[in-house]
């Protein structure tokens, strides 16, 4: 079964190759103190990778902590927040597109 995206084959190659040359970039210089996180992952294991991530910034945190992050960041709480911020005006005026800041918040978007 082939991989299908609605992006121009060029882009997704691109994409693919820039994702890939990083990870060999940060696994072979483990001084390098970069954390990858991708979005796929965030989606299927929130409370896993937000975990994960305060570990990589040696945050101390509990599992309450975790869930009111994954809680308080899904996307349906950014997007409900975002309503509120464009209520008030464009917080980033160099942000020319303001009004579409938020896609659908699945995962192959």
């Amino acid at each position: 079964m082939a991989f299908k995206t609605n992006y121009p084959p060029r882009m997704t190659f691109e994409w693919f190759t820039y994702t890939k040359e990083w990870s060999q970039i940060i696994d072979s210089n483990q001084d390098l103190h970069i954390h990858m996180l991708y979005y796929e992952d965030l989606k299927s294991n929130p409370l896993g990778e937000v975990s994960r991530l305060a570990e990589f910034l040696k945050v101390e945190y509990d599992d309450q902590l975790i869930r009111d992050i994954t809680d308080n960041c899904n996307f349906e709480s950014l997007k409900q927040a975002n309503k509120v911020v464009k209520a008030t005006g464009n917080p980033n005026p160099e942000m020319e597109d303001f009004q579409n800041m938020y896609r659908k918040g699945e995962v192959g978007d």
